[in-house]
């Protein structure tokens, strides 16, 4: 057992005290569960899994989202329209009963999917793809695929033969070429092809290559060696596919901590010829643009990456959360710092390690490390955030997810929103 005690000079605390317990087994079943004390493994009730027997396998939220438990398998059956654990994920685009409502799409499943931070996902079709990633105790290599449209579990992408069957997971002998265990990397999709580049390696090594997997032929391969410009071996840098046909590394950081704010593009076009090209940081203060574990999305209608928050060093010792919205104009390659009055409470404050998306005319903004030090301590945010892309401003959530009920006056250009949030 490891406690770990986190000391701040900059706050002079009173001092705290710490209770504990410890139980043979892994939060003592949950209290669902029976311990078996010699091997410290949970006996999990019927309706219950997991290592803890946490999770039910009927969902609470089942029937409220129109499912019904079934008495011989104790899982949630959902109605036709309706997927995911608690049936709360609808692929009907009219029915918006569950606007600005989380749903638990699978199981929690720590034997298949191991839980992990620091790894890259990217969106092809309705299917997500995870690569990598680190538990805290060990860095994973694993490419693992979940598809709206297939019956929900995850599934291991097979590295040599064809697709497994998608109804349960799937471990697969590793070939080669295969990229090595990281964390901190980017990835992106272009067509049917992900790209991923950079990361931490498991030996601390920062990575400088550029990984292409052909979901096709389900291969990776390394490209870009013979460019006579590569970007510096990064992580917390974002990877950005813009017009189907560009790769775009904005910010990350060197193994040895240097802040990058240059920009690094990539044309796909000639496959697998690629050369990398350098843009210096133009318009702007050139420091905040260095950045690591920021967001960037593209936006096709001004032509523009927007890029939000992150890690900016804004000394040498101690680098300082970012609240800047910036847009980067791919066309020229010059940088606009966006304008909002930062008092209002829809507006997100500085935070680095969130996740961005863009959803009609909204930029979404999720989570993030924010590390609120004062009256609250808070570490991470678990709020939504979403930013009107035309009318410049920052909305309030709450009205937005009303008005796709019809109980807000709030102006929307989409009717449902699907998103993979990670």
């Amino acid at each position: 057992m490891l406690i770990y005690f986190f000391s701040d000079r900059n706050y002079v605390r009173s001092g705290f005290y710490a209770h504990y317990t410890i139980s043979s087994c892994r939060q003592n079943c949950s209290g669902h569960g029976e311990c078996l004390h010699d091997s410290h493994e949970c006996r999990c009730f019927a309706g219950y899994i997991g290592s803890a027997c946490q999770q039910s396998l009927c969902s609470d939220a089942c029937s409220s989202n129109g499912g019904q438990c079934n008495d011989d398998t104790l899982r949630c059956e959902c109605p036709a329209g309706r997927l995911g654990h608690d049936c709360g994920l609808s692929v009907d685009a009219s029915d918006v009963t569950n606007a600005g409502v989380w749903s638990q799409v699978l199981l929690l499943d720590d034997d298949t999917f191991m839980p992990r931070a620091g790894h890259a996902a990217a969106v092809v079709d309705d299917c997500l793809y995870v690569f990598g990633g680190t538990t805290l105790n060990s860095v994973l290599d694993d490419l693992v695929v979940f598809c709206v449209s297939w019956p929900s579990a995850w599934q291991t992408v097979d590295r040599s033969d064809p697709w497994p069957s998608p109804s349960a997971w799937q471990t697969v002998d590793r070939s080669d070429p295969w990229p090595t265990a990281r964390h901190g990397h980017a990835m992106c999709a272009v067509d049917r092809r992900l790209f991923l580049y950079g990361g931490v390696l498991a030996g601390g090594v920062t990575s400088s290559e550029l990984w292409m997997y052909d979901l096709t032929v389900s291969r990776w391969q390394v490209i870009g060696r013979s460019s006579v410009v590569k970007p510096p071996a990064l992580s917390g840098h974002t990877l950005t596919a813009v017009d189907d046909s560009w790769l775009y590394v904005v910010g990350g950081r060197t193994s040895h901590g240097q802040f990058i704010s240059d920009v690094y593009v990539l044309s796909v076009d000639n496959l697998p010829d690629v050369e990398w090209r350098r843009f210096r940081s133009r318009g702007g203060r050139e420091a905040d643009h260095r950045l690591a574990g920021h967001s960037a999305v593209y936006h096709n209608d001004s032509r523009s990456l927007l890029v939000f928050g992150g890690f900016s060093p804004e000394n040498a010792r101690f680098p300082r959360r970012s609240s800047l919205l910036m847009a980067y104009h791919v066309d020229d390659k010059r940088w606009v710092t966006l304008s909002y009055d930062a008092g209002l409470p829809s507006v997100p404050r500085e935070r680095a390690y969130h996740t961005a998306i863009i959803v009609g005319s909204y930029m979404i903004v999720h989570g993030g490390q924010v590390h609120v030090h004062h009256e609250d301590e808070t570490c991470y945010d678990a709020q939504l955030y979403v930013y009107h892309l035309s009318c410049h401003v920052w909305v309030d959530f709450v009205s937005l997810a009303d008005a796709f009920t019809g109980t807000s006056s709030v102006c929307l250009s989409t009717r449902h929103i699907l998103c993979f949030l990670f």
